[in-house]
């Protein structure tokens, strides 16, 4: 926690930037306490937002406040990351699908989970996370058939 207020106090922030980096600890608080209560199913119900409101914030600057909180909560792991920076982006109308999938380890003694998005044209989300390796177990919100 120490890390995360040096991180938020290491520059004057505009109230703006202030603001989205406290939206992000707050999903970041609202996804623990419902993770921990929700079958996975239903937790990904509730966390997918039904509405979409207009973009108001770049999604670069979404990504990189979520990389800012979570490395300073210790926690930069790509589930984290992906379910957080799904559910703020699937907020301002992105249309992305979260993605965990598994592939062995380099020894083939034990699997290797990942978690990224996929936009609506299959692009991973956000830039440089590539699940093509990896076989994929869930995906939310499933295709349609």
């Amino acid at each position: 926690m120490t890390r995360l207020l040096k991180g938020l106090s290491a520059a004057l922030w505009p109230p703006r930037a202030l603001w989205l980096h406290l939206r992000v600890i707050a999903t970041c608080l609202r996804g623990w306490l419902l993770y921990r209560r929700l079958p996975f199913d239903r937790f990904m119900e509730a966390w997918t937002p039904s509405r979409s409101r207009r973009r108001n914030v770049p999604s670069d600057r979404i990504v990189d406040a979520v990389d800012r909180v979570l490395s300073g909560l210790g926690r930069r792991r790509c589930f984290a990351r992906s379910l957080i920076i799904y559910r703020l982006l699937r907020m301002q109308g992105e249309e992305l699908s979260l993605h965990v999938g598994v592939k062995p380890s380099s020894d083939h003694s034990s699997l290797v989970g990942h978690a990224w998005l996929e936009d609506a044209n299959g692009l991973c989300w956000p830039y440089g996370d590539d699940g093509s390796s990896y076989h994929v177990t869930i995906r939310h919100p499933p295709r349609a058939n």
